[in-house]
């Protein structure tokens, strides 16, 4: 069994051309994928030249309508090569994974998240370097993604399908109440227009916050990463 590494970008026409989701936030929850093909031989890429009715088995956990359109763009261009999508919960995949595995029944192409590959290291494969480099890492996605999954700079386990950031939304009616023509461009000049904001009590309470970052996970995506990432930046 040989595993390559695939994402919703061709790196040559040779490769398994399979998409993936992404759940991404300021400490970039991506979704990433890592699939081997399984032949009778159980050889390598070039052994997938005159093979027929190659079967590849996904797992995610975004529903299947999420890569039809993938699916079927994938399998007109490779005649012999048909996929089936498997959705799973997403608290219950690492555990169907190990048992999937234990009985050789595992997927050959599967999502997971950036921060849990050192968890599932140990049921994945590099891809071979001569058909993912470390080198091409680098050169096209931003430096986190090399530093979550290229290993001491050798291996690469998985690529992102996309890279979410963070985007600040502001009140224009604030804004005009406070006669501020436009939205601040840098955190400085955010930190300088706090005031012009900031609407406070008669005992000095924050009756309205210049910056919403309160609440928690249930009420603010990923909060946990967003707040330290600002008190990095600050």
């Amino acid at each position: 069994m040989w595993f390559i590494l695939t994402e919703g970008m061709q790196l040559s026409n040779r490769q398994v051309f399979l998409i993936i989701i992404v759940v991404a936030t300021v400490g970039l929850t991506i979704f990433f994928i890592f699939s081997s093909l399984k032949t009778d031989s159980r050889g390598g890429l070039d052994d997938l030249q005159g093979k027929k009715n190659i079967k590849i088995v996904v797992w995610g956990v975004d529903p299947p309508s999420a890569f039809s359109a993938i699916e079927r763009s994938y399998e007109a261009a490779k005649k012999d090569v048909s996929i089936t999508y498997v959705q799973l919960d997403e608290s219950t995949i690492q555990s169907q994974l190990v048992n999937s595995l234990a009985l050789d029944q595992g997927p050959d192409v599967i999502m997971i998240k950036n921060r849990t590959l050192a968890r599932q290291r140990n049921f994945l494969l590099p891809a071979p370097p001569a058909k993912v480099s470390v080198s091409a890492v680098g050169r096209l996605f931003p430096t986190v993604v090399e530093q979550d999954f290229v290993d001491g700079g050798r291996q690469v386990y998985a690529l992102p399908l996309s890279l979410d950031t963070l985007a600040l939304f502001y009140n224009k009616s604030f804004f005009d109440q406070a006669r501020l023509v436009s939205p601040p461009r840098t955190w400085t000049e955010l930190i300088d227009i706090i005031p012009q904001l900031v609407q406070k009590g008669q005992g000095g309470q924050i009756n309205r916050a210049a910056v919403g970052l309160g609440g928690s996970i249930k009420s603010v995506t990923n909060a946990g990463d967003i707040v330290p990432l600002l008190f990095l930046q600050y």
